[in-house]
């Protein structure tokens, strides 16, 4: 008989954390995830959700309620070009025609919303699950379990935790575990703002619609716009250097010098300034310690593949500690099988944004950067691309 409180203990509430729980609540597992936040953000955040993901969500309940809130793009185009040379049509890449199953589309919602779903399909799976104002200072791990402490001077005792403690965590310290990457040099400013907000320049060809998506490669630096639900638009500029604040009409000027977009920086309801990193934690798992998310990986955002990627690796971690259970394998076993899935999955992620960074970076070879993309999104290479850039190119 042992003597553990739960079958599971994870630390962090944020999208990975709390998909994970309702994961282990739906195979009837005793969960327990704590938060150091009394209250859920509300930022927006990440934005994309691939169709993989949306794969993933529907195991737990939350896929057809997102579908309910969220933006479906079906068509993303890409121009070249700035206002005083010109802009031009590259291309349009369209998910509906060119991807196949359910999801031929890359859903956009604000993370917020996404984090609410799945906190309330926690709620519905295992009521009391999810504690708040929770701050765990330590645990120490034996061969049957491990004990996990927190600031109030409570304990619980799990054969099994999991830390989606998110990228600036530190719980790969308690693997041993070695941290491989770091920044980029990249750096952007973003802003969601209503699409009332924006005026297109007139008569240029591949303006997005309502719910279309725009890449836009000018010789100084990307600029991307995305759809969101209730009629706004996020816009995503590469800038030369990380700003000390995201002043939203530096954001409308870059965007009007580059597309000849004019953009209400008045009516910015969101901004923020960003740098790009890339990490990844050798081990993932160790023993009973296992690590989830950004707290194992971390993927630079452009492209939107982190809470997807996240996800995939949530189910490879059920399904890892699920043979265990079974008696399949040991607790060894199961960590290292978890570790080798998950690790080709996150580098073939992390591949994926370098390229789609490398695009839309200033360059003197501008003409022939376009010319390649347009020749990407014309058959026979539009399909693959489409399914590059939803993570379903090999195994997902």
């Amino acid at each position: 008989m042992n003597d553990h409180d739960v079958d599971v203990v994870l630390i962090g509430a944020g999208a990975t954390g709390l998909y994970l729980a309702a994961l282990f609540a739906r195979d009837r597992l005793r969960v327990q995830l704590l938060e150091r936040r009394a209250e859920p953000t509300r930022h927006s955040r990440a934005i994309g959700i691939h169709p993989p993901g949306l794969q993933a969500l529907d195991e737990v309940g939350a896929a057809t309620p997102l579908l309910e809130r969220g933006i479906r793009v079906t068509r993303g185009h890409a121009t070249a070009g700035d206002r005083q040379r010109g802009v031009r049509h590259l291309g349009t890449l369209d998910f509906a025609a060119t991807l196949d199953g359910d999801h031929r589309f890359v859903l956009t919602v604000p993370q917020s919303d996404t984090e609410a779903v799945l906190e309330a399909r926690l709620a519905a799976l295992a009521p009391g699950a999810l504690r708040r104002g929770v701050r765990v200072t330590h645990w120490q791990e034996d061969a049957e379990g491990v004990t996990v402490h927190d600031d109030a001077g409570g304990s619980l005792r799990t054969p099994l935790l999991v830390a989606c403690t998110g990228a600036n965590g530190a719980s790969h310290e308690s693997l041993g575990a070695h941290l491989a990457g770091g920044p980029y040099p990249d750096t952007y400013v973003m802003a969601d703002l209503p699409q009332s907000a924006e005026r297109f320049p007139p008569g240029t060809a591949g303006m997005p619609g309502p719910e279309e998506a725009l890449i836009h490669l000018a010789p100084h630096g990307v600029v991307e716009a995305f759809p969101l639900p209730g009629g706004i638009r996020r816009w995503v500029v590469k800038t030369p250097r990380l700003l000390d604040d995201a002043d939203p009409a530096h954001l409308a000027e870059l965007a009007f010098e580059r597309l000849g977009v004019t953009l209400d920086a008045q009516a910015v309801t969101m901004s923020s300034a960003f740098g790009v990193q890339h990490r990844r934690a050798r081990p993932f798992a160790r023993g009973r310690t296992w690590l989830a998310g950004d707290a194992a990986h971390v993927v630079a955002p452009i492209g939107g593949q982190g809470m997807t990627l996240a996800w995939l690796g949530a189910r490879t971690l059920r399904d890892a500690w699920r043979a265990h259970l079974e008696g399949h394998t040991s607790t060894e076993e199961a960590a290292r099988s978890y570790d080798a899935l998950q690790h080709p999955r996150a580098r073939r992620a992390e591949m994926r944004g370098a390229v789609n960074m490398q695009l839309g970076r200033a360059t003197r070879l501008h003409s022939l950067r376009s010319g390649l993309v347009r020749l990407a999104l014309h058959d026979p290479f539009a399909g693959r691309l489409a399914r590059i850039f939803t993570m379903q190119e090999g195994r997902a």
